[in-house]
């Protein structure tokens, strides 16, 4: 395990690095807690696609009422990188990032 670090507007959470994408993540959350967690999709799909970049998926925990987010060790992955790539799960704000 690794000490996670605090900035910006969010704070990243005691984590383990894995691999996975945001989506896969999200929906391994969503099937071991059906009814405690909700699944959203961030931005648009068009613009998305414009940018060649994947589709962002966070969800919501109804118990921590926090969101989290699976977020890559890099930034700037090429789009077929992104469908599969080490990372973490983060915690953060949504409503700063409205």
């Amino acid at each position: 395990m690794k000490e996670g670090k605090k900035g910006g507007n969010a704070a990243i959470e005691k984590y383990r690095e894995k691999w996975g994408n945001c989506l896969f993540t999200a929906l391994v959350k969503k099937i071991k807690h059906p009814f405690k967690i909700k699944i959203h999709k961030r931005g648009s799909w068009i613009s998305e696609l414009i940018k060649l970049k994947f589709p962002h998926f966070y969800w919501f925990d109804e118990v921590k009422r926090d969101y989290y987010h699976f977020q890559s060790n890099k930034s700037g992955l090429l789009f077929f990188r992104q469908l599969w790539f080490k990372g973490f799960i983060r915690k953060f704000n949504y409503h700063n990032n409205k």
